[in-house]
């Protein structure tokens, strides 16, 4: 539900699954730069395994715990997806204020 206007250069993915969001990011973005915060290896096999990218359109991932990696990020996004669950559940993760923090400080004004 985003503005026809509003276009994204840089995206921070936390969660990865497969990857299969990505495509709807690349078609609405195209020259987007996409950064997915991952924790599990197994999910980044299972995307470079069926979803098939291309150099150029394949995210750079970051792996390790949420609450550990997006400390580090740096820059500015213009768009920030949080996907991050564990099994069935939400991450503890997202429960903390902290995170959100962190969302706030790398999320660009508009």
């Amino acid at each position: 539900h985003l503005p026809k206007t509003f276009n994204a250069k840089r995206i921070l993915m936390l969660g990865l699954a497969t990857g299969s969001t990505i495509p709807i990011y690349k078609k609405r973005f195209p020259d987007a730069h996409i950064v997915a915060l991952e924790r599990d290896p197994e999910m980044v096999k299972l995307m470079d395994e069926f979803m098939k990218f291309s150099p150029s359109d394949r995210p750079e991932v970051v792996l390790g715990d949420v609450r550990d990696t997006l400390p580090k990020q740096t820059g500015v996004f213009d768009l920030i997806v949080v996907d991050i669950y564990e099994g069935m559940k939400v991450s503890p993760a997202a429960e903390q204020y902290s995170l959100w923090e962190q969302v706030a400080r790398l999320l660009g004004r508009d």
